[in-house]
């Protein structure tokens, strides 16, 4: 099942005001390419703009956040295993900070 999929299951489920999407990226360059992850956004916000997937005209309003901004939320070791202070570091805190600030804006914070 495609990641579109299961959002759609589980805003069926349990409201899409109960889940988030919570996204990661390995790369500098997709986090530089904001139009990528505005897609990402958009997509679980008001449907695939491809119109090619399961939310393909399915407005389902689900909030979207960086795992980074979780980053005082789990355990340093957890965090530290899974590598996520070197992915920080490579994809550097202005590109970091400008898709954050891209997803508050979505979010309408």
């Amino acid at each position: 099942m495609t990641e579109q999929a299961l959002a759609k299951l589980a805003a069926e489920q349990h409201g899409a005001e109960n889940i988030i999407v919570v996204v990661g990226f390995t790369s500098a360059f997709t986090l530089s390419e904001g139009r990528i992850g505005h897609i990402i956004v958009e997509t679980f916000l008001n449907g695939d703009p491809a119109e090619a997937g399961p939310l393909a005209g399915v407005t389902l309003g689900i909030k979207t956040y960086s795992i980074f901004e979780f980053e005082n939320e789990i355990p340093t070791e957890i965090w530290k295993e899974c590598s996520m202070h070197r992915k920080k570091r490579e994809i550097g805190a202005e590109n970091l900070e400008k898709f954050i600030a891209v997803l508050k804006k979505l979010r309408g914070e």
